[in-house]
């Protein structure tokens, strides 16, 4: 799956190709979102919305979270939280653009439930 406002060239592809003809253990789920470098995310022309992913000492994904408001001000990357409240990057960030391994039976779900065949 990938949203198609959000394509980052075919070396994306190439990673994703290349995990998904690896043999997987038997009885283990894992599945694949390929992230990209926050710093090389960011647009010259306002803020993006990019959800920054935390993952466990082995690479696993533990969570995504959004943050709406994302943009360099001088040397700094930030992210605009409400009025008050701003958090600070550096760049190096894991971000996820939506270009994902998901199983087989979640993307018929979607479809189904979507209204497409």
């Amino acid at each position: 799956m990938i949203n198609a406002d959000d394509f980052y060239g075919a070396a994306s592809y190439k990673v994703m190709a290349d995990f998904l003809v690896q043999p997987r253990e038997e009885n283990l789920d894992t599945y694949c979102i390929v992230g990209y470098t926050l710093a090389n995310t960011l647009s010259e022309s306002g803020h993006v919305s990019r959800g920054i992913c935390m993952t466990d000492e082995d690479g696993f994904l533990k969570s995504i979270v959004e943050h709406k408001k994302i943009f360099r001000r001088d040397n700094l990357i930030i992210s605009q939280i409400d009025d008050t409240k701003t958090v600070e990057f550096s760049g190096r960030e894991i971000v996820s653009m939506n270009l994902m391994d998901l199983p087989r039976l979640f993307l018929i779900t979607s479809m189904h439930s979507s209204g497409h065949s």
